[in-house]
């Protein structure tokens, strides 16, 4: 057992009990948690012209971390934990805490503060200048199932109208259960409100489910105490309202939303939710003999709308109307996809011949879980499942690939015809292949069809990287200039591993040879272009302007291959005089 903090600062217990006596409570050391290695004090004081008994609990790290105040003798409306008890003397950033501080200091400042901000109805009332923050009640109340039924924070239900249908979006694993409400409707089947229309697409395909909703006047009337919140009992309560919940069926999921009203934000109410998940399952309770169970989960329920998620990136809105095209889902292209993913890029358009290779799981973001699927359908389904706001259309693909004959027999879809089928009407394109030839095509094709392309690349040892922007109309020079400018001297080359083992490596088994490299280095590339493209993409906007530079030189080490701060350095892409292009 680490030493406690009060043997390890001699003197420093005595101290906090001296400067809470000085303030007038009366202490008490509870020396059975002593005696485990936690400090409680029962203090006697007073508050509010009343005399209220506290529990103060020290961390165990403390004075790091300030100690939590606990009481029964007041309710508060805010500023307590109303599961716990616990006061909200301070927010909870640990950075408003200092090691110098003291509990007798916290609570000479900060208590009565508390218990009259506590009662306020109004920010105007309290007195005090709040953190801007809500205190939902969902916050407090503890779940007894890993997972959350997921809906549109911006929705309110009409408040006439008390119960009716959930349409939801199942997504189950082993560890947890999520599910999206696609639509709420009132009891007679009448929609009231309806999840983002490419939401909706996104998921078509998914496994349905209809469930049920009820609201409830006040959550904590109606649960009861939070501290002993029991699914089965509040089960009981909602059959007493809707008699139509009966048993369910083995093995089958059911959903029932509970509505009430809380605060979404500082002092202002919003609709909240709780679910009650039940799925019946054949248990065995002894020899032979098995029982169907019907035991309910308390499931909490998530905010997950679009402007639940543009709160915290803003650009999001900006980029749910762009396409980009992305070729090559190799340790460069996979993180971009799902980084743009994750930034709200609306629809992704994504192309790669290759499989999922046991072996790329620590050089790709998916790991085994995917192994042996096409990497464009393990990828286009985790953001189907976790990114869905953006649309995917997937092909698998070679750029330059000759369709084999018994492909043309079947009379399939040709490489060519995916690839003109992905460039339509995209607004960029990135080239993740590293292969000189697809990059050589692409950027002629781009330049032919006017639309910005990206090419980004590491290199052997993954010792850095290089990242071009071309835009048709405004860049003055071409890939092949660049590649007559890079070895000419006149732009740099990033650095790169020159053991020829690390050039051409071919694991056991694999059909093609590969080179090393660490992810968390191949990364810091990967980031660096999607920073070009959302630049790229969003010009002329305030939300991440446009930078200058065409051409970005990464070392992510020296010349004689120690590890190093990463440099960036970033040149124009000009015209060479010698360039044969058509382009120009």
């Amino acid at each position: 057992m680490p030493q406690p903090w009060w043997e390890k600062y001699d003197g420093l217990l005595e101290e906090e009990i001296q400067k809470l006596e000085e303030a007038g409570f009366r202490c008490k050391v509870d020396e059975e948690l002593k005696q485990r290695g936690l400090l409680s004090l029962r203090l006697v004081g007073s508050a509010a012209e009343k005399e209220i008994h506290l529990d103060a609990r020290y961390p165990e790290h403390y004075p790091y971390f300030r100690p939590e105040v606990f009481t029964d003798d007041v309710c508060l409306a805010h500023h307590q934990n109303p599961r716990a008890g616990n006061l909200c003397l301070l927010e909870r950033s640990t950075t408003v805490w200092h090691t110098t501080y003291s509990l007798a200091g916290l609570l000479e400042k900060k208590l009565e503060d508390t218990i009259r901000s506590g009662t306020a109805k109004t920010v105007e009332e309290t007195g005090i200048e709040e953190v801007p923050q809500p205190e939902p009640i969902s916050e407090y109340v503890e779940f007894t199932c890993p997972g959350s039924v997921l809906f549109d924070g911006s929705w309110e239900v009409p408040t006439h109208i008390n119960d009716g249908i959930l349409h939801i979006n199942l997504c189950v694993s082993d560890k947890s259960f999520v599910a999206l409400i696609s639509s709420i409707e009132d009891s007679k089947g009448n929609c009231l409100l309806s999840a983002d229309k490419e939401l909706n697409e996104n998921l078509e395909g998914s496994v349905g489910l209809i469930g049920r909703w009820i609201r409830v006047p006040d959550i904590l009337l109606f649960t009861g105490n939070l501290r002993n919140m029991e699914p089965k009992r509040i089960m009981i309560k909602l059959k007493e309202i809707d008699p139509s919940l009966n048993a369910v069926k083995d093995n089958q999921y059911d959903i029932t939303g509970i509505l009430f009203r809380e605060e979404t934000e500082q002092r202002k109410e919003g609709d909240g939710w709780i679910f009650i998940l039940r799925h019946p399952t054949q248990t065995q309770i002894g020899k032979g003999v098995t029982k169907l169970l019907n035991k309910p989960y308390l499931l909490r329920g998530g905010r997950a709308g679009r402007e639940d998620l543009n709160a915290r990136v803003p650009i999001r809105e900006l980029l749910k109307s762009k396409t980009v095209t992305l070729i090559g889902l190799g340790c460069i292209g996979a993180p971009i996809a799902l980084e743009l993913a994750k930034t709200g890029v609306g629809e992704l358009r994504i192309m790669d011949p290759d499989k999922v290779e046991a072996g790329n799981a620590v050089r790709w973001p998916l790991g085994f879980s995917s192994a042996g699927t096409n990497k464009v359908i393990a990828i286009k389904e985790f953001i189907r499942l976790n990114m869905p706001y953006t649309k995917v259309v997937e092909a698998v693909g070679r750029v330059g690939g000759v369709p084999f004959p018994s492909e043309t027999a079947k009379g399939l879809e040709t490489h060519g015809e995916m690839l003109n089928s992905i460039l339509q009407n995209t607004d960029l394109i990135i080239d993740a292949t590293g292969e000189d030839g697809v990059n050589h095509f692409l950027s002629e094709l781009a330049g032919e069809l006017k639309i910005p392309i990206v090419f980004v690349a590491t290199t052997v040892g993954t010792w850095g990287g290089d990242i071009v922007r071309i835009i048709p109309g405004q860049t003055k020079g071409c890939w092949s200039c660049y590649g007559i400018l890079q070895n000419e001297g006149k732009l740099p080359k990033p650095p790169k591993d020159p053991s020829p083992k690390a050039a051409e490596v071919t694991p056991r088994g694999c059909a093609a040879p590969t080179f090393t490299g660490n992810q968390f280095d191949a990364t810091i590339i990967s980031m660096a272009c999607v920073r070009t493209v959302i630049g790229t993409l969003l010009k002329g906007s305030s939300g991440y302007p446009l930078s200058d530079d065409d051409v970005t030189t990464i070392w992510l080490r020296d010349d004689d291959g120690i590890p190093i701060t990463p440099i960036f350095k970033s040149n124009p892409l000009e015209c060479h005089e010698q360039c044969k292009s058509n382009l120009h």
